[in-house]
């Protein structure tokens, strides 16, 4: 049985909407009439991509041409013809391949009254040299290692963890410098209680800032046990 625009959403939505960055945008495609959807992750799309190769297009396409319906050939031309370069795109109905091209960094794109769904190359992770770490060092394997930045931190994790049950849950430590802090985990394979003993004693953390993770170390300890 077809799935309509709306149970796609929300088939998206229930399995997507826990992550804090997934963006799930819709619009009519000029004056035709019909709705779209993009879904994606803001912290690894590129979303200046996504703006100027995506959305103008796609706004542009009934203006310019008045047509009352779009379908995959059209939005294929038009994307090319406004585009500077060819747009990869691949149709199917699988919403949980979608799942997993979402969580690559790529942009899945619905359209009302069409049964596929279109994915777009969009994946934009940290471009800065990354360095092996001076601490760790690898015979075999990646030589990758965090740099300062929690969000590129979290686009080199989801580079190489591709599961829908993946989950990041995002809080702020420290009375002056609230810094951002992810809790990481695999929801199926977690003890929901160790997760949630996690964060309450993160959040009985009481400093003004904590710059480090040893400073955290240090809180969790001080309980009674640890999650060690």
């Amino acid at each position: 049985m077809e799935r309509s625009f709306e149970a796609k959403l929300d088939h998206l939505k229930k399995t997507l909407d826990h992550l804090p960055d997934v963006v799930f945008k819709k619009m009519n495609v000029g004056q035709t009439g019909i709705h779209v959807a993009m879904v994606y992750l803001s912290g690894i799309a590129d979303t200046r991509m996504l703006n100027e190769q995506i959305v103008k297009p796609l706004i542009s396409t009934g203006i310019r041409e008045g047509r009352p319906q779009v379908n995959l050939e059209t939005l294929r031309e038009e994307l090319v013809q406004q585009t500077a370069f060819t747009i990869n795109a691949k149709e199917g109905t699988d919403l949980e391949a979608c799942v997993i091209e979402v969580l690559s960094g790529n942009t899945c794109l619905l359209i009302e009254g069409n049964d596929e769904i279109f994915v777009t190359y969009t994946g934009r992770f940290p471009s800065r040299s990354v360095e092996e770490p001076s601490t760790e060092t690898l015979v075999r394997g990646p030589r990758e290692g965090f740099i300062e930045d929690l969000e590129s931190n979290l686009a080199m994790i989801r580079r190489h963890i591709k599961d829908p049950t993946f989950k990041i849950d995002k809080l702020r430590i420290g009375r002056r410098s609230s810094r951002k802090l992810a809790i990481l985990y695999i929801s199926d394979i977690a003890n929901p209680e160790l997760v949630q003993e996690v964060k309450g004693r993160i959040e009985t953390i009481d400093v003004d800032d904590a710059s480090d993770t040893g400073i955290i170390e240090q809180w969790i300890e001080e309980n009674p046990w640890t999650s060690a």
